[in-house]
């Protein structure tokens, strides 16, 4: 087993290498994208295909969700194998519970089933319907891999700096990356209390009953640090002169350069093609 620092230097190398160097707003762009094309192909059920999608051979519309999963597995390994495991971790994570209640929904029930493989009782497991199930969870799949690279390639503290010193109006950013900040804290905190509480003789394992009865002991707490914590944060950035609606400024800027700005717009550009012409082809 490696020590921490070790880890802790093998996470700082692999920060820098391959994707994991790109700027979050470029990161969020590829996975926006990538999510997007791996429906885009989907099959329409029940509608005629319009013009702009109609040229695709059908026999291409499975390949979109495994070129966009190929496609984001290749972009956190390029982050190294730290980035790795922690995408597939997210992404399994996010698709598993979905892929699940997809067979179990349309495998026993699927109207326009018509192969029978198991009866039960009054529902019935058809080829059809896992055949269904099958190709959404694909789609599903995809698009879970790739909004997992965000959480896998870009640091918290990289996500809330982009944020802060985005041109959000408002404050939003400042609020948006105070979101973002929360996460860890309210995770270490409940825990602190979790144990706190457990050492002054609190039951919080058991039964339902008992983990409903020791729920208001630990959320009183920790809603009430989460508050103290809120206001240190706010007293803290208004003592560096933040000013709601102004980017701010940081000493060391994230890494960006013209090429990414490009390839976002470029990304988003065609995101927002693929949807309008998802929207033509059911609609039409």
């Amino acid at each position: 087993m490696t020590s921490p620092a070790a880890d802790n230097a093998d996470n700082a190398d692999n920060a820098d290498r391959g994707a994991a160097a790109w700027h979050p707003a470029t990161v969020a762009a590829a996975a926006v994208g990538l999510a997007v094309f791996a429906f885009l192909l989907a099959p329409t059920s029940g509608v005629r295909t319009a013009a702009p999608l109609a040229s695709v051979p059908r026999v291409l519309a499975p390949l979109a969700p495994l070129a966009a999963f190929a496609a984001a597995a290749a972009l956190a390994a390029s982050g190294g194998r730290p980035a790795l495991r922690r995408w597939l971790f997210w992404t399994a994570a996010s698709w598993l519970p979905i892929a699940i209640s997809l067979v179990l929904v349309h495998g026993l029930v699927f109207p326009e089933g018509r192969m029978i493989l198991v009866r039960l009782g009054p529902l019935a497991v058809t080829a059809e319907g896992l055949a269904f199930a099958a190709a959404t969870a694909a789609r599903w799949l995809a698009a879970s891999g790739a909004i997992a690279l965000v959480g896998a390639l870009c640091r918290p503290a990289a996500i809330v700096q982009a944020l802060e010193a985005s041109s959000l109006p408002g404050g939003l950013g400042h609020a948006a990356a105070g979101a973002v900040l929360l996460v860890p804290t309210a995770r270490h905190a409940a825990s602190d209390i979790r144990a706190a509480q457990r050492a002054r003789g609190l039951v919080v394992d058991g039964s339902l009953v008992r983990r409903a009865a020791s729920l208001a002991p630990l959320v009183v707490p920790l809603a009430v640090q989460l508050i103290v914590d809120g206001q240190d944060r706010a007293a803290a950035v208004a003592a560096r002169g933040f000013a709601p609606g102004r980017p701010m400024r940081h000493a060391w800027p994230l890494p960006d350069s013209p090429s990414q700005r490009r390839l976002r717009r470029a990304i988003l550009a065609a995101a927002v093609l693929g949807i309008v012409l998802r929207l033509v082809a059911t609609w039409s």
